[in-house]
C-alpha cells in the first residue's frame, strides 16, 4: 500500500485476462452504472434526456479488438471527353422544321466571396485619407512660411 496523507491508496496490479474476467463478472453492475451516468451527462449537458437511448448492453466476453482505419481513397483522375463527331448534313432530307426554343441558360453564379472588394474599398480610404491629409500639412505649411 502507498500512503499519501492520511489517505490510503491501494495499488492492484493484475493481468489483463483477470480484469476481463472480473468486467464481466460485473457485467450487470457495470451496465446500470453506464446507462445511469450516461444519462446524468447527456441531461447535464443538453437539459434533455438522450432520445432513443435504451441503455448500455455490455458483450459476454472480454477481448482486444484491432481497429485498423482505411487509408483514404486515391483521387481518380477525371476521363477525357471523347469528341462528339458533327453530323454530315443529308442532302436529300427535308430541312428540319423549328421546334420549340431552348430555354435560356441559367445565368451564371457570381462569386459569393466579395474579401478583395473589401481589402481594396479599405486601402482606397486609407490612402485618399492620407493623400487629403498630405495636401492640408502641406498648405498649412506653405502659409506659415509667407
Amino acid at each position: 500500500m502507498l500512503t499519501t496523507g492520511s489517505r490510503f491508496l491501494k495499488v492492484w496490479t493484475t493481468d489483463p485476462s483477470a480484469l476481463g474476467d472480473t468486467l464481466v463478472a460485473n457485467k450487470a453492475a457495470f451496465e446500470s452504472t453506464m446507462t445511469a451516468s450516461y444519462k446524468a451527462a447527456y441531461e447535464a449537458n443538453t437539459g434533455e434526456a438522450p432520445p432513443g437511448f435504451t441503455g448500455v448492453k455490455a458483450s459476454d466476453e472480454a477481448g482486444v479488438k484491432t481497429v485498423t482505419v482505411a487509408p483514404p481513397p486515391s483521387p481518380s483522375p477525371t476521363p477525357t471527353p471523347t469528341p462528339t463527331p458533327t453530323p454530315t448534313p443529308s442532302p436529300a432530307g427535308p430541312a428540319p422544321s423549328p421546334g420549340a426554343p431552348a430555354p435560356p441558360a441559367p445565368p451564371a453564379e457570381e462569386e459569393s466571396d466579395n474579401t478583395g472588394m473589401i481589402v481594396g474599398i479599405i486601402v482606397g480610404v486609407v490612402l485618399g485619407v492620407g493623400a487629403l491629409g498630405g495636401i492640408f500639412y502641406m498648405y498649412k505649411k506653405k502659409k506659415a512660411d509667407s
